[in-house]
């Protein structure tokens, strides 16, 4: 199936000036070479993890419905349980899945990753010839940084790809996640009880998380807007989280997992089937919805003005949707 790439209408955006972390991840117009990028250069999909846009599904898909060894969260946590640092990058099964045994989805991971384990190098060598790898962290511009290497006689870089929600629809599933999470090691009980008004000025929501994420800075304005956008449009294959079953189609056609001849085509078959009928999603949480014009919803909007806006160029970069 010919699937359509991502419409050119953005390449007019600016190239930004800090650029060199970017040169870590191919850019869009290299994904043909994805499949033959070389004999001594790897490239590997890299999930950016922004929160409850349904990470949870793209991790099981990952692991049981592609047979992928992932870095991520999962890895790391579990070795971490045992109160042990891990002297060098190894694979580990957790029930029938593969992971690689570092912690991603953290700056003190990520680091600890690059220094102490030389990810960037050792994660291709720890690859079988049945093997194929996938990154998943909510730490893009570190992740980017530190995970990956684009120098020297071979490279290991990342084929960035991410899925996108309104930021306040967003910001409220996270809020009613928070309440309940308890096996987060971030759970604070005292957010059981408060209401998301309270919550909102109680300062638990610093708002603009994907700008600030992907520019590194805490306090973030239109300049650094222009280069998120830049980020997105030359390097970042682009889904929607209410259109989850599409997007991740059009994924399974940018990396070859819809490709009869790859290993696990049987398998990601089964799983888009289920996925479609809506029965492989995880890790939902219901809430009541919010009126657009409340004071809760207004005040989100704002302190997330740069992520709705670059959220609306996310969304027109996508084909087939309206401009």
């Amino acid at each position: 199936m010919e699937m359509p790439i991502q419409t050119e209408i953005f390449r007019s955006t600016k190239r930004i000036k800090t650029n060199l972390v970017w040169d870590n991840l191919l850019d869009i117009d290299e994904v043909d070479e994805v499949h033959t990028y070389g004999n001594n250069d790897i490239a590997v999909p890299f999930f950016w993890h922004i929160h409850k846009t349904g990470g949870t599904t793209m991790k099981t898909l990952f692991s049981q419905c592609l047979d992928l060894v992932v870095a991520s969260q999962r890895g790391g946590q579990t070795v971490n349980k045992k109160n042990v640092s891990p002297e060098k990058l190894e694979k580990i099964k957790i029930g029938k899945a593969t992971f690689l045994n570092a912690e991603v989805n953290t700056i003190e991971g990520i680091e600890i990753a690059h220094s102490a384990l030389n990810f960037s190098h050792q994660a291709p060598l720890l690859l079988e010839k049945d093997d194929n790898l996938a990154i998943m962290s909510a730490q893009i511009r570190k992740a980017t940084e530190l995970l990956f290497d684009s120098d020297g006689q071979s490279s290991f870089r990342g084929i960035l790809f991410a899925l996108f929600r309104h930021p306040v629809e967003r910001e409220i599933s996270n809020f009613h996640y928070l309440k309940k999470a308890t096996w987060e090691k971030s759970y604070d009980p005292s957010f059981a009880n408060l209401s998301l008004d309270e919550f909102i000025k109680g300062g638990h929501v610093p708002g603009n998380w994907m700008v600030r994420n992907l520019i590194g800075k805490s306090v973030v304005d239109g300049s650094d807007l222009n280069n998120a956008k830049w980020i997105l449009r030359n390097k970042c294959w682009i889904g929607l989280q209410h259109e989850y079953y599409d997007s991740v189609l059009r994924f399974g056609h940018v990396f070859g997992w819809d490709n009869n001849e790859h290993n696990n085509f049987g398998r990601w078959n089964s799983c888009m089937g289920k996925l479609k009928k809506g029965q492989f999603i995880k890790n939902t949480n219901t809430h009541s919805a919010y009126d657009e014009k409340s004071d809760e919803w207004r005040y989100l909007l704002q302190i997330n003005s740069l992520d709705m806006e670059l959220y609306v160029y996310a969304a027109a970069i996508v084909p087939g949707t309206e401009r």
